[in-house]
């Protein structure tokens, strides 16, 4: 089966920064912020389905998606047998990963173990909720 390339793809950024046109092949779209952002949740989970699947431990190259600057929550589901840790990025909106309460305990355990010892500058701004 030959090699099969993604199409020709552009994106512009309109300038009032609330609509972005996007050009796949011979398509083009005008998306706004929420039908984007939708959009790169259905592609996760298109993502989530094929093989490969995403490897267990990252690369040891360190060559993957990183994103910095992100905002933290962490609040308990009301029957408190989850643990949700949401992530805000500037890149994909909101990412929330949800773990059993020891899960979240060994996480917190870990970071503390590892990083509790340091002096750490004051954050820059706290986020309002």
């Amino acid at each position: 089966m030959p090699d099969k390339q993604f199409p020709e793809t552009t994106f512009t950024l309109h300038e009032d920064r609330t609509r972005a046109t996007i050009k796949i092949g011979g398509e083009t779209v005008v998306v706004d912020a929420a039908s984007l952002q939708n959009f790169i949740g259905h592609l996760g989970q298109l993502r989530e389905g094929m093989r490969p699947e995403v490897p267990s431990v990252s690369p040891q190259d360190r060559r993957f998606l990183q994103i910095g600057g992100p905002v933290v929550e962490i609040d308990p589901s009301d029957d408190g047998s989850i643990v949700r840790l949401a992530l805000r990025t500037p890149t994909y909106g909101w990412i929330g990963f949800q773990f059993l309460p020891e899960q979240a305990a060994e996480v917190g355990r870990h970071l503390v173990g590892t990083y509790g010892g340091r002096e750490v500058a004051a954050p820059l701004s706290q986020p309002s909720n």
